[in-house]
């Protein structure tokens, strides 16, 4: 049964199949590289969410040898995904917060140092947040044995 005013795989469709007495997130993820020049990456990948928006993210990553040593640089950015037309009874502010996505783009840094048989690697990341929240700001220091 598909409930008038609905289309089959629409936002607005509220008909459900109950298998179970509870429900369990699913997620799908799919990616993509490729290597446009020698140090120059491209990346894209898909997340089919069962709970959410699905989101479609693109970025680049470029990488310098220096030596023995590297460093990187990357930035990235998040699309939701929503192919279905805005509803008459939802207004214009909760569709774009239903459909948008709270993270902006994203941009990171970092060295790997040879000490030895081991690597040290120092990174840096930050990603914007559009709402809500501040900005997120990550550090990591890795060792590679």
């Amino acid at each position: 049964h598909i409930p008038d005013d609905t289309g089959e795989g629409t936002l607005n469709e509220s008909f459900q199949i109950i298998s179970e007495g509870f429900e369990m997130p699913a997620e799908l993820n799919m990616s993509v590289s490729y290597e446009v020049m020698p140090n120059l990456s491209l990346m894209a990948s898909f997340n089919n969410n069962s709970f959410t928006t699905n989101q479609t993210c693109v970025g680049g990553e470029y990488n310098l040898a220096l030596g023995a040593s590297s460093v990187w640089v990357g930035g990235a950015v998040a699309l939701g995904n929503v192919d279905d037309d805005q509803p008459d009874d939802v207004g214009s502010g909760d569709w774009d917060e239903y459909t948008g996505s709270n993270f902006g783009a994203t941009f990171g840094a970092g060295i790997n140092y040879p000490i030895g048989s081991m690597v040290i690697s120092l990174e840096m990341a930050q990603r914007t947040v559009v709402n809500y929240f501040d900005n997120n700001m990550v550090y990591s220091i890795k060792v590679a044995f």
